[in-house]
């Protein structure tokens, strides 16, 4: 391996495990986001900005566990897209609508997400999988 090279990922047992609950976590939020917001509880201003940012720190951390860390910036824009489709389909709907600063807020928290998995848990799948597995 030359200094260019990054190590490879360590082959994960359950991958397809994990890609489905990621996909569960895309589809949760993807139909979250398009409920309608009455009778739900009433939030504080600015509180789903927080939870926007929330999710998106969330999914960037699962799928980091999953692509190797010269794929982050291909899985933030992806992610990002992915908010901004969220966006668009609010926007083509009654009772909700299309906001700036909640993709701001998911863009915030891709970066927290990519920030946290360079730092510390980037490999987490791997990590859990070697903990919990038995010889």
């Amino acid at each position: 391996m030359n200094a260019v090279e990054s190590p490879p990922l360590p082959e994960l047992l359950h991958r397809r495990g994990w890609l489905a609950g990621g996909f569960l976590l895309l589809i949760t939020i993807l139909i979250l986001s398009l409920m309608p917001l009455s009778g739900l509880v009433e939030m504080p201003p600015y509180s789903d900005k927080l939870l926007h940012a929330l999710a998106f720190t969330i999914l960037m951390l699962w799928f980091s566990g999953l692509v190797h860390a010269r794929h982050y910036r291909w899985l933030f824009m992806s992610l990002l897209i992915y908010g901004a489709v969220i966006e668009v389909l609010q926007s083509l709907t009654d009772y909700r609508t299309l906001e700036l600063a909640d993709l701001l807020a998911d863009a915030s928290g891709l970066l927290l997400g990519w920030t946290l998995a360079h730092a510390y848990l980037g490999n987490w799948c791997a990590d859990l999988e070697k903990r919990f597995s038995h010889p």
